[in-house]
């Protein structure tokens, strides 16, 4: 997750390392299974549970910016008095 202080260069500096990084992971496994297939099932023991640690993150990540997102929109969201405001008008 980016830090609230960073400029988008250091952003996508980070992204691109990042990429290039598991562009050469998935070069060596793919060198590496092609000269031995048996290493195919050690490589998968690795890769599913970073796999799903990322899917997992994504979707905490999904959920807390949806409802920063919806508390934002909603201007009485934040603000407990504001919605006894109207309570008494219905006529």
């Amino acid at each position: 997750m980016f830090q609230s202080g960073e400029s988008v260069r250091t952003r996508c500096a980070r992204g691109l390392r990042g990429g290039l990084w598991r562009f050469v992971q998935v070069s060596a496994a793919t060198v590496l299974t092609s000269l031995q297939p048996l290493l195919l099932g050690v490589l998968l023991l690795v890769v599913i549970p970073r796999g799903l640690y990322g899917v997992i993150a994504a979707r905490i990540d999904y959920r807390v910016h949806e409802r920063i997102i919806s508390a934002s929109q909603c201007p009485r969201a934040g603000n407990p008095r504001a919605a006894d405001v109207g309570a008494g008008l219905d006529v």
